[in-house]
């Protein structure tokens, strides 16, 4: 009999930490977690280069999505507003892409990336920040906006818009 692949986690929403939940992932035998990130609800979101494991704070599964472009991988994940986001990279470019609702399939948002090396810590659920070369990309998930924030500061942030 084939040995149960687990993976082990345990959330803490009071301060998203992570400790032990063991999770059966040996439906998924190619499932290797490379990112991780926390909802407010206490879902856990892994991801590893092109699938998606979201995992109630109980340890089951609520939901599984391969991706089969192999040529785009997930770079990076967040948790946002009460969905998700993922950077995905291919050799050519990155692309943003947002859920909703964290069971839901995540669907590419319209935004040019350049340069960007993944998402910037932010308690601020109702936009994404983005580190690029350029600086700080905020994107607005309530009003799918973008801008580029000239100043990085837990006060007033200054930004111009772009594109």
């Amino acid at each position: 009999m084939e040995e149960e692949k687990k993976i082990v986690t345990e959330v803490n929403t009071d301060d998203f930490s992570v400790s032990e939940i063991k999770a059966d992932v040996s439906e998924y035998p190619d499932f290797s977690p490379g990112k991780i990130d926390i909802s407010t609800d206490g879902t856990i979101i892994l991801s590893s280069g092109t699938e998606l494991l979201l995992i109630d704070n109980d340890g089951n599964i609520i939901n599984h999505f391969a991706f089969n472009n192999y040529e785009e991988h997930i770079y990076d994940i967040t948790a946002a507003g009460s969905g998700y986001a993922l950077l995905k990279r291919t050799p050519e470019d990155t692309k943003l892409y947002y859920a909703e609702n964290i069971s839901s399939e995540p669907e590419m948002l319209e935004l040019e990336i350049k340069n960007i090396s993944g998402f910037a810590n932010t308690f601020d659920k109702m936009n994404l920040y983005m580190v690029t070369s350029e600086g700080v990309l905020k994107y607005s998930l309530a009003d799918k906006t973008s801008s580029f924030i000239l100043k990085w500061a837990d006060s007033e942030i200054s930004a111009s818009p772009s594109g």
